[in-house]
């Protein structure tokens, strides 16, 4: 008895099987890589502030109309390994507000227009503005005086997102005549 379809079959049978067996193969290998976390880091140039409030790692100090800082973008994953998305991310700067506290100090903020930050990361100081003021400090008793000054910041806040993950920076600016900065 002749079939003439069995080799034809059996063939196409093979393939079938040999195709699963590599769709089942290279889906297993490896695993997904998910994105953890980002982070923002100033650039080589940075001045952080060494005193004040907001003194840290993901917080700069620029001074003076036209002062640039290059921030860098970096996006961890589960695998460990960390890229550079700094192009990818997208930057909102929101503008400093005068602190409850500071009532009645000599505190001028510029407006919000005064920093400018692009979609490369580079921020720039186009404008006058102030975010530091001098806070005298607290009166212990039995002294009738307050204690030694420190300077405080309400610094521009940077927020940075990448695929759903968010960080915040900060950056303060002296870049007006008489501003109060450490």
């Amino acid at each position: 008895m002749k079939t003439e379809g069995t080799p034809l079959k059996i063939k196409s049978l093979l393939v079938l099987i040999t195709s699963l067996s590599l769709i089942v193969a290279i889906g297993g290998c490896g695993t997904t890589n998910t994105l953890q976390s980002i982070t923002i880091t100033p650039g080589a140039n940075a001045t952080p502030p060494t005193s004040g409030t907001g003194a840290g790692s993901n917080f700069v100090n620029m001074q003076g109309i036209g002062a640039t800082q290059q921030f860098t973008v970096s996006a961890l994953y589960s695998n460990g390994k960390s890229v550079a998305v700094t192009t990818q991310a997208t930057y909102t700067l929101t503008a400093p507000t005068l602190p409850p506290d500071a009532i009645n100090k000599n505190v001028t903020f510029g407006p919000a227009s005064a920093l400018t930050i692009n979609a490369s990361g580079m921020a720039e100081v186009v404008g006058g503005a102030c975010t530091w003021y001098d806070d005298p400090g607290p009166i212990i008793p039995p002294s009738t005086t307050p204690g030694p000054d420190v300077f405080s910041t309400q610094p521009y806040k940077v927020t940075v997102t990448f695929n759903g993950q968010t960080v915040i920076g900060f950056i303060s600016v002296s870049a007006t005549g008489g501003c109060a900065h450490p």
